[in-house]
């Protein structure tokens, strides 16, 4: 399972210099196995600023994909910020593959 932790993002200028934020690491796999949590983690963090840890990750899958664009979605939409750190270059490589990058995980807006 992903630890979960607090991360302080102070003078972070994506957030106005002045905001505290969650930190969740990403599990080693995404796969289906791996959405329900991610889910979870992505409800209990709803409504505040979430940084996702992704540099144990090494596969994602389409349905990982899809959640997240959605929780970007949500996240834009209650004024709130979503980033991903650490993403691997094997782990662009497959988002590549399904046709998305990094950044739209982050910032939504597919609809």
């Amino acid at each position: 399972m992903a630890k979960d932790v607090w991360h302080d993002l102070t003078g972070d200028p994506r957030l106005g210099g002045d905001a505290v934020s969650a930190r969740f690491e990403l599990p080693e796999k995404l796969d289906t196995a791996a959405v329900p949590d991610l889910i979870a983690a992505l409800r209990a963090h709803q409504g505040s600023n979430l940084v996702l840890d992704a540099g144990g990750l090494t596969q994602i899958g389409g349905l990982a994909v899809q959640t997240m664009i959605v929780a970007a979605n949500d996240w834009q939409d209650g004024g709130h910020i979503l980033t991903l750190e650490g993403v691997s270059d094997d782990v662009r490589s497959q988002l590549q593959l399904l046709g998305t990058s990094p950044e739209v995980l982050t910032e939504g807006d597919i609809r």
